[in-house]
């Protein structure tokens, strides 16, 4: 199972950084952009009438393990980086960036 998509049972719920390999990203990312769009989907979806609750919120949360994954790749790109980890995010880079448009625009 890849630690990056579990609960993190760690003190203060810090990412477990010695279970953590490069080849685990990739896969969490195309994970945690699949979910996020499952999720607003279900909120664009909604058949209910909008509320603060059932769609400013749920947008909120929507992302949260796509950000969780990203803080942790990013921080550590820029702290200890090696060839691996920056051609993992050049090919991250563009996934994020397309699932960002297809929020926003």
């Amino acid at each position: 199972m890849n630690p990056l998509l579990k609960d993190f049972s760690t003190p203060f719920h810090t990412a477990p950084f010695s279970k953590l390999k490069n080849e685990h990203f990739l896969p969490a990312f195309k994970q945690a952009i699949s979910d996020a769009k499952s999720d607003i989907d279900y909120i664009v979806s909604n058949p209910e009438v909008p509320t603060f609750k059932n769609t400013i919120e749920a947008l909120e949360f929507a992302g949260q393990q796509l950000e969780r994954i990203s803080a942790i790749f990013f921080n550590l790109n820029s702290a200890e980086t090696n060839d691996e980890i920056q051609k993992i995010a050049q090919e991250v880079s563009p996934l994020l960036a397309e699932f960002s448009n297809d929020i926003t625009l």
